[in-house]
């Protein structure tokens, strides 16, 4: 049987994940052989602070060294590193920072995951989501808390969500004439046989003042009590293809009264 070192040792190769320890106050580091691995440096190629900030991209070292300076004690972020070979990767930190009765790091401790795969897939998918004008909410029905994607931001014209302090306000876009829609919402979340709605359409004023077609899909995920805790809905912007709509129709009740050219 493995002793626990070696048990440890070998959980921590399985899960992919990069250990290292930091000494503040002799400005050195050291760290497991994923971490490395991960890095993509040798051990004495990447032993100090400073040799760690360095390979960080150079647009988010600034914002790196403000999380590590400031006086937090639990760390979790991600960021861009550059390995020896020129790849770029993503990386997820978390760990903690021991401090002295004053506030200043001693050391720190901390993990390390490479996410660039899923960086990558999630570039993609906000490729496709951009250029079919498509983006998600996801929504906790009982706390409010919610998150979207960039494109549904970008659809209700939304430059900042952390300015919104419910949802609820993205209500106030929905164009005078649609209101109903919003009953239509409340019903579904309150029917314990409703799963999911398709084909929602209605027009919204965005932030800017620019009226938008939207056409909504939405899952509603029900407990064992029957109530809905949590939804997930996409929106498309489909203005474009409203307009297309509008003078199609407009060409053919011009073609029926007729027209001629001279």
């Amino acid at each position: 049987l493995m002793n626990s070192g070696q048990l440890l040792e070998k959980t921590k190769r399985i899960s992919g994940l990069g250990w290292h320890e930091i000494d503040y106050r002799s400005n050195t580091l050291v760290g497991t052989p994923m971490f490395y691995r991960i890095l993509g440096y040798e051990p004495d190629e990447l032993n100090t602070i400073d040799q760690l900030i360095n390979i960080i991209h150079p647009d988010e070292r600034q914002r790196v060294g403000e999380v590590m300076g400031s006086d937090i004690r639990d760390l979790n972020f991600c960021h861009r590193i550059y390995t020896k070979a020129g790849e770029l990767k993503y990386v997820q930190v978390l760990g903690e920072i021991e401090r002295n009765e004053k506030g200043e790091p001693i050391k720190g401790v901390a993990s390390i995951v490479d996410i660039s795969q899923d960086k990558l897939f999630e570039q993609k998918l906000n490729n496709i989501q951009n250029l079919s004008k498509v983006g998600w909410l996801e929504m906790d029905i009982q706390s409010g808390q919610f998150h979207g994607s960039e494109q549904f931001w970008s659809i209700f014209g939304v430059h900042d969500p952390k300015e919104l302090k419910d949802i609820s306000q993205l209500d106030q876009l929905i164009y005078q004439d649609d209101l109903n829609i919003l009953n239509q919402f409340s019903n579904w979340f309150e029917d314990p046989e409703c799963a999911e709605w398709n084909n929602i359409q209605y027009r919204i004023m965005t932030l800017e003042g620019e009226l938008k077609h939207v056409l909504c899909h939405g899952q509603i995920t029900i407990n064992y009590n029957g109530l809905a805790t949590k939804t997930l809905i996409t929106v498309q912007d489909v203005t474009e293809l409203r307009g297309v709509e509008d003078k199609l129709m407009q060409a053919q009740k011009l073609s029926n009264t007729g027209w001629f050219e001279y």
